[in-house]
């Protein structure tokens, strides 16, 4: 859900400077997937390559804003969820030409790596190893393992434990019962499926499981 709060237009020094606000409505289970991989604020400079893109989805946006016209309010939620991945785009692709690691909003900007995520996010009911995830993006697995910590940050098992734990909590708060959940994430015992619960949100998967995100 996203929400354009307020359309503000400024003079200094005699250029026009719009100034558009923005709130962004995120699913609680999974924000800090996203928060945590991005800074507190960043500066798209004209020499990035996604500024022009940047540049005409907010002069269009300004113009829905000052002209309600049939269907503006659809109009608006589109462009705002299209510059929020343009703006991702431009985060992503500077701090790959800066060779910074960003968790995986930066690898996603990497065909092997971001082939990797894809299969780790789509075949979560699977096992999913090194040599499996290899095999299929073509890497040794000395490079792919070398690779991914250094584009997303933390070892390609411990994003896929964190990945599965956050998709679980999502369904256990739906109602789902622990074995049923236990088995579409991937794990064939609810022993097994506990611990690694535990390990990620410190708390037992048939608890009282807690609304909050922490950082891991």
């Amino acid at each position: 859900m996203f929400d354009w709060k307020h359309n503000n237009i400024g003079h200094y020094n005699g250029c026009e400077t719009v100034l558009l606000a923005a709130d962004f409505e995120l699913d609680i289970e999974n924000a800090s997937l996203l928060i945590d991989a991005l800074p507190d604020f960043f500066l798209v400079a004209t020499s990035n390559p996604t500024a022009q893109n940047l540049k005409n989805t907010i002069e269009t946006l300004d113009q829905e804003l000052q002209t309600p016209e049939f269907g503006f309010d659809l109009i608006r939620q589109h462009l705002a969820e299209i510059l929020l991945i343009q703006f991702l785009r431009a985060y992503s692709l500077l701090n790959r030409q800066n060779d910074n690691p960003v968790n995986w909003l930066g690898a996603l900007g990497d065909s092997k790596i971001a082939a990797a995520l894809h299969l780790m996010h789509n075949q979560i009911d699977h096992k999913c190893t090194v040599d499996s995830l290899v095999q299929a993006i073509g890497m040794s697995r000395s490079a792919f393992s070398a690779h991914f910590k250094t584009c997303v940050g933390i070892p390609q098992l411990q994003y896929l434990r964190r990945w599965r734990m956050q998709i679980a909590r999502k369904k256990l708060i739906a109602g789902k019962r622990v074995a049923e959940v236990a088995e579409s994430v991937g794990y064939a015992s609810e022993s097994a499926f506990g611990y690694a619960f535990k390990k990620v949100f410190n708390q037992s998967p048939t608890g009282k499981i807690k609304m909050a995100d922490p950082h891991h």
